[in-house]
Order: C-alpha cells, then structure tokens, then sequence
C-alpha cells in the first residue's frame, strides 16, 4: 500500500507547505507519523474522526490513520460546530485529529497530546460496535458539509484507484500537484493518493486559484498539474488562463461534474497551444472516485462524452429489465472494478457491514456508448420533474441552454413547475430562455420561472448546489 512505511515508491516525495514556506522528505514525514502510533493503540480497529485543512498536517494525519489500522473518516475543518457534533453523535469515532488552530469542543473527549501541528484527541468510553477489517476510509457521498451519508472505501480501493490513475495520467516522481481541491473531497483526496503513489511532490495550500498567491506558487514550485471542477474552469476562463506564463505546467484535470463541450474545446485548444495535456474524467466517490477518461488525443472529437473506462475498470450500460443497451441505446450507467465502494454509512452501526457491492456499481446515471465504445452521460435517473405528465429531464436542459444561450443554468422543479436559475441580469436573456424552453419542450410559458442570479451556488466541492437552490426558490 502507498502509505506504509516500508513501501519504497514514495521515498523520494517532498512535500511543501506553502503558505508557511517549509518542506518536508518522505522520511521526515515517516519519523511524525510514527509518533501518532502510540497514542492510536486500541483493543480492535476503531474510527478516526480527521478535520481537514490543505496542509502537510492533515496528511501525516490521514497516513498516520491509515497505517495504524483504523478507519478514517475525512471532513473540512471548516464546517460549523453543529454539523461536527452531529456527526460525532451518529459515529462515534474513537479518535478525533484536529488542526493546531481549529475548533474542537465537545464532550467526551480528552486532549492527549499536539503532534505535528495536528491537536489528538481520545474518546473516554470506548466503543464497542465493531469496524469491518477491510474499511480504511469513509468520504462524503455529496460533497455538502450536512450530509451524514459516507461512502466506505476498502484499503483495495483506494490504492487499485490510485494506480489507475497514476497510469493514465502517466504520473511520475518528477510531477508536482498542488492542492486545488479539499482533501476531504474524493477527487482533491485522489490526487494526493496517486501522486504519493508515484512518488511525486505536492504542494499544500489553503489559497484558492482567485488569489495571487495560488499563481504564485504554481510558478515558484514548478507545479506540473492542475486539476478543477467545472466551477474551475469558469474561474480560470474569467482569469483569461491562456496568458499566463506557466511553462512547467504539463497537465489539466476536470472531474466532479459536466464542463460544456464549448468549454471543453476552448481549453483544449489552450492545452494545444501550450503543449500541455487536458483530460476530461468522470467518475463518482463510490468509485474511490474515478470511472472514466478521455484521451486527449480524442479530447475535441468526443467532448460531449466522458470517455472510456480506466485501467482494470468496465463500463456498461444496462436497461431495466436488465439487458445491455446497443450503442446510441440509453440506459442506466453501470461500473465494475476493483475500486467499487464496499457500500454506505449513514451511522457507526453501518461500520459492521461487510461488502456489499461485490465489485459492482449502479450509478444512477443515465447515458450511452457510441460506436467506438465512449460514455456519454445524459442525465440522473431523479433529476426527472413530470409537468402535465411530460417526463422532463433538468440535466438535459441545463445542457440544451447552456449550448444555445451560453451562459450558466442550474434547473430544479416540481410537477407544476420548472425553475431555471440563470446567471445573468439582462431581463431579455431570461425571456428569450423561457420562451426557448416552452418552444422546444412544448410547455406553457405560466410553469416556466426563469430566475436571474449573480452566481450559482455551488458546493465547497465546487459542484453545483441542488439542495440549497432547492431551499432557496422552494419548488413544491
């Protein structure tokens, strides 16, 4: 496994922290975890409860968990009291690791010691459900900070997903990632796995890419790669990417949600220019998380699509009643590999269970295969509304508009009514929307609202917020 001491491919990793400017050897970074080691001991495996920061800390963290046996579960730092509380209530983790500055104040607890800028905490009665061995590690299904439904991840998983990854991004030690994403978000956390695994550098940072200092350590440590979520790209599009001078920069990443094939084209022609390499992934935390890639090579021939399976991954596309679809046939989306979840956790009780995916996930996605084999996604099986007894697919016409009127739209809806929230504030923009929907979906304009919005919210994951635009504009 990538994080066990005596595995000799990450031996040559440094680590920077750099907003504080310090650096750190795979060794030395051997030597802190080590420390964490007497203070993990236990009667059985338990669960460690890590908060997050982008910082070496939550790495010797999050090693120190995996290598003493436990599980881990991984959430921000950053989230309000009220939500850790709840999670702590509903899993009852053994141990809590917290950032040196982060808030920690619940009872039941007691501080034992502060290792490596990371606060560790002991629970005073111990639990006693038990943790299935092969459980390493528990991610958010949602990328939300209220949601108490985790994904279990088996030790398999995360490093079969790793070395997937890490060979068809054909990652090497001479590569340097930075921290684009939260490590507690399966696609940030999947970054830091594969390029441990290769023995690649990383560099740590709490900025965001809207601040100077982001582009400034991205020149100063020589960063390879860069890696984002739609939300992303549109910043890196606002930035006018395409002029800054970044000549150690080699490779893009985009998961975590639909980049629009204009998008996807127009940085594909910035990769071009730049002799750099821009892949297209999907993929989904209940598999650990990556399913699918585009090779760049076929990145503008197949931009509406999401690719083909990764390494040691297979993709199908499945009818209710159970038959494989032909190509061009819509169908459930289907994966099977290794890095396929054990199964969910909506409490501590959930940690007893065993394996109960077999190796197979139903996505829930609906899509296709063209001739040549590659995926293309159409929409979620409950992203459905009916009105007036017409089946409406929102991700379908988040899609439609965003191609024909060029600007972001995010669709909720009941079965009376669809909302579009549009991000402009030219009131001709949002009628011309209304009536190109009513038009090409044969609605009556009166259960069509199209709602302007200077941003659309997205999640800390930087995917799009369904669940608060639902609060917010009430579709029922």
């Amino acid at each position: 496994m990538f994080f066990e001491k005596d595995n000799s491919v990450p031996s040559k990793s440094v680590f920077f922290n750099a907003d504080s400017n310090e650096e750190y050897s795979f060794n030395s970074i051997n030597t802190e975890i080590e420390k964490f080691g007497e203070y993990f001991r236990l009667n059985g495996k338990g669960l460690v409860f890590l908060l997050c920061n982008q910082s070496v800390s939550t790495l010797i963290g999050y090693l120190a968990s995996l290598r003493s046996g436990h599980a881990v579960l991984l959430t921000e730092d950053s989230q309000n009291n009220e939500l850790k509380s709840q999670l702590i209530e509903k899993y009852r983790p053994e141990f809590v690791l917290v950032p040196e500055n982060g808030q920690f104040h619940f009872e039941g607890y007691t501080f034992l010691n502060c290792l490596s800028s990371v606060r560790f905490y002991k629970r005073n009665t111990m639990e006693h459900s038990e943790v299935f061995a092969d459980t390493a590690l528990l991610l958010s299904t949602s990328g939300t900070t209220g949601s108490h439904r985790f994904v279990r991840l088996s030790y398999q998983n995360i490093q079969v997903n790793a070395e997937s990854i890490k060979e068809y991004l054909n990652i090497s030690s001479n590569d340097v990632a930075i921290t684009s994403l939260p490590i507690s978000y399966s696609y940030g956390l999947s970054i830091i796995n594969s390029h441990l695994f290769a023995g690649a550098q990383i560099v740590f940072t709490g900025s965001s890419l809207m601040q100077k200092e982001f582009w400034e350590y991205l020149e100063k440590y020589r960063c390879s790669s860069l890696s984002g979520v739609p939300f992303t790209f549109s910043m890196l599009e606002r930035l006018r990417f395409e002029r800054k001078d970044l000549p150690h920069l080699k490779t893009l990443t985009q998961a975590g949600g639909r980049l629009a094939a204009e998008k996807i084209k127009h940085f594909a022609d910035i990769a071009k220019m730049k002799g750099m390499k821009f892949f297209v992934m999907y993929g989904q935390t209940e598999a650990s998380p990556r399913i699918s890639y585009i090779p760049p090579e076929n990145l503008v021939e197949k931009c509406d699509s999401v690719g083909i399976a990764i390494p040691g991954g297979k993709i199908s596309v499945i009818k209710e009643e159970g038959k494989v679809c032909a190509p061009n046939e819509i169908g459930e989306i289907v994966y099977q590999g290794p890095n396929v979840m054990l199964g969910y956790a909506e409490s501590r009780e959930c940690l007893e269970k065993q394996d109960e995916q077999k190796g197979t996930l139903y996505t829930g996605d609906l899509g296709y295969k063209d001739e040549d084999g590659y995926l293309y996604i159409t929409g979620r099986k409950k992203r459905f509304i009916k009105v007036f007894g017409l089946r409406i697919n929102l991700d379908e016409v988040e899609a439609m508009l965003e191609s024909e009127v060029g600007c972001s739209v995010a669709c909720i809806g009941s079965d009376d009514k669809l909302i579009l929230i549009v991000e402009t504030k030219d009131p001709e923009e949002s009628k011309k929307i209304k009536h190109l929907v009513s038009k090409k979906y044969s609605l009556a304009q009166s259960v069509i609202q199209v709602k302007d919005s200077d941003a659309i919210p997205v999640t800390q994951s930087g995917k799009r917020d369904y669940n608060l635009l639902v609060e917010l504009h009430n579709p029922t």
